[in-house]
């Protein structure tokens, strides 16, 4: 009998979470797509004709692009976190030229939400193992959650440095901060913060996807924030030199 409750609650719990995946799932999907959509019928009623015009619908699209690219790497991620065959691919890869790429990857988005993004990568970072797609996939979580819950005109400093015996990969916002509370929550699947000032967007799953990322290369992630103030999101990774 206990054999049988403790299956029937893990299954009850899994429906329930396969529940709110189709709920999230649905909701933000339909919003990039809807953008999309409407600046594809906005350049056909004659929006080409406009250099400008065609400039910002083009690289709005851009940008809805880049979120559904994010969210599908979200799920894949979680899916293969419960893969027995899931492997990561690691190899050596120079970290100053890598962040760098990132940094400009990540420089339309912000220039289309008005947000300056800033960088402070080290020249001389180290080489280390990893898997280049999924911790491209967890810092770029964090820039993305830096921009997209600050406002018009504020910066996001993207910063890598190497502090004593650790390489420490840090996205540093000016947004509303996060309370106390929700600092304790917000790597789990799913949560919101309970003000609705910060994590409004998104599933709730690309901090708990960066995490599992960065623990699978011998890491860990802080988060120093104070509501009102802003907030540091801080990788940890173990230095090779």
């Amino acid at each position: 009998i206990l054999a049988f409750n403790s299956l029937s609650q893990k299954l009850d719990s899994s429906e329930k979470a396969r529940t709110k995946l189709v709920s999230y799932l649905t909701h933000e999907i339909g919003r990039p797509l809807g953008g999309l959509s409407s600046a594809v019928d906005s350049l056909q009623m004659g929006a080409v004709q406009d250099e400008k015009l065609t400039e910002d619908l083009t690289n709005g699209m851009r940008n809805e692009i880049k979120r559904l690219q994010l969210l599908v790497g979200d799920i894949s991620l979680l899916r293969e976190k419960t893969d027995p065959i899931n492997l990561y691919v690691m190899k050596k890869v120079p970290l100053t030229p890598w962040l760098m790429e990132i940094k400009d990857y990540w420089s339309d988005f912000a220039d289309g939400k008005e947000v300056v993004l800033q960088s402070d990568i080290a020249p001389d970072l180290p080489s280390i193992n990893m898997d280049e797609n999924r911790l491209f996939q967890a810092v770029g979580n964090l820039i993305s959650n830096g921009i997209k819950y600050s406002k018009k005109g504020e910066t996001v400093l993207f910063r890598a440095q190497v502090v004593e015996n650790e390489i420490q990969i840090a996205v540093i916002d000016e947004g509303s901060g996060i309370s106390p509370e929700d600092q304790e929550h917000i790597f789990e699947s799913f949560y919101r913060v309970s003000e609705k000032k910060r994590f409004v967007q998104g599933m709730g799953l690309g901090l708990t996807i960066s995490l599992d990322v960065v623990q699978a290369h011998h890491g860990t992630i802080t988060v120093e924030s104070e509501p009102g103030k802003g907030s540091t999101f801080t990788i940890h990774l173990p230095n090779p030199t």
